[in-house]
């Protein structure tokens, strides 16, 4: 394969599968914004030295991991994050009746910090590594229901306690339009928990109450770590919702 930018070391994978990679870091790296059109087909497989075959299989299976948006009679263009969209893939929590909600936030504190022991297994960082810490809580029906504490690499996301506007609701697409950091997957862990001090303060529950504690990871689309996010939730007339397939 024909290689002109940042394409990775010949290898022995399929070449959809090196073409894949190739565009999918151009990608990562900014070249094509959220919305933007990429190049046609024909296009990147004379650039790449490939069939236009393989480029079609390389963007179609790009597509399937919702890093693309394949429109017909139009082209290839970069997802976007819109709130919308983020919030129908990654928040789950529904009222009693299963309806979902959306979430209001409220913004208590960023803060920069030292990544933890836990911090550093979670989201494969060196140890003392500064790290933002965004706490804030999350309302649905005029009701705190979530204490909220994220934690981003300090690398990834400069200047972040320096906005120019407060920081969104949704972040996924805050993410990828400030930083050009797109959120690929992400991996949940639930537990029962009790109240402690900060969730009476911050959701307004009796200490020791039951509350449904979601540990999440975000991943890029190489499959890096980069967001742990902790959600503690006040489930009284709330429900954690999921359909697989």
């Amino acid at each position: 394969m024909n290689q002109k930018k940042t394409e990775p070391n010949p290898d022995f994978r399929p070449l959809y599968v090196q073409v894949m990679e190739i565009i999918s870091k151009r990608i990562e790296k900014g070249e094509w914004g959220p919305g933007e059109v990429l190049p046609a087909e024909p296009k990147f497989a004379e650039e790449l030295g490939v069939s236009q075959g393989t480029v079609r299989k390389a963007l179609d299976n790009i597509a399937r991991k919702k890093m693309l948006v394949r429109r017909q009679g139009r082209g290839t263009f970069v997802a976007e994050h819109s709130p919308d969209m983020s919030l129908f893939r990654f928040f789950r929590i529904v009222d009693g009746s299963g309806n979902a909600i959306t979430p209001q936030s409220r913004l208590l504190k960023i803060s920069r910090s030292r990544a933890t022991t836990f911090h550093q297994r979670m989201l494969n960082l060196e140890k003392g590594s500064p790290v933002w810490k965004i706490e804030r809580v999350r309302i649905m029906k005029r009701r705190p229901v979530i204490n909220e504490v994220i934690i981003l690499p300090k690398h990834l996301f400069p200047d972040l306690d320096r906005l120019d506007e407060p920081l969104p609701n949704t972040l996924y697409d805050f993410y990828q339009n400030r930083f050009k950091i797109f959120i690929h997957q992400t991996k949940e862990t639930l537990r029962a928990v009790e109240a402690e001090p900060r969730d009476c303060k911050n959701i307004r529950v009796e200490r020791g109450s039951p509350l449904l504690e979601i540990r999440r990871i975000a991943f890029n689309v190489s499959g890096e770590p980069i967001e742990l996010r902790t959600s503690r939730v006040h489930t009284k007339g709330n429900a954690y919702e999921i359909t697989l397939r």
